[in-house]
């Protein structure tokens, strides 16, 4: 009796660590919750990279964790939100390799009318790096475009 009810209780421990573990390292809105710098972006046309200029490097992004965003910089503040989902369609990586993988994709609105700035990103795959990098892409016909973000 004591070997079965130990076995039990050695059993339920693993499941509760196993189960608030997962939650901690798998539910990406945990991760991008938090203020992030955006390091660089780069555009990708047939196999060759090169940097894009972009006027959003200077500022801060700042995702709550109740879907609310901002970004912060000498300009002033735009408001407004952002959704991360799982996706579990096909898609092409970097490498024009097509994957049915699932994947995490970001869309990412911010407004501030008065000074006419609006923000829409739609991002098709988002991979974190650790807690403090990760790197969203999106592409259009011609281009992949990869954005890498840190925390700051």
């Amino acid at each position: 009796m004591k070997k079965n009810l130990l076995l039990l209780l050695t059993l339920t421990s693993i499941v509760i660590m196993s189960s608030s573990c997962r939650k901690f390292l798998f539910n990406p809105e945990n991760r991008i919750e938090g203020q992030w710098k955006l390091k660089f972006v780069e555009r990708r046309h047939i196999l060759r990279w090169s940097d894009v200029t972009n006027r959003y490097e200077s500022g801060v992004f700042i995702f709550d964790n109740d879907g609310a965003a901002f970004y912060e910089d000498a300009s002033g503040v735009m408001n407004g939100t952002w959704v991360l989902r799982e996706r579990r369609d096909g898609y092409y990586d970097e490498n024009g390799n097509y994957q049915s993988d699932t994947r995490m994709s970001l869309t990412l609105d911010l407004y501030n009318f008065q000074d006419n700035r609006v923000l829409n990103l739609d991002f098709d795959n988002v991979r974190f790096k650790g807690r403090n990098q990760f790197v969203a892409e999106y592409s259009t016909p011609t281009y992949l475009y990869r954005y890498d973000f840190r925390r700051n």
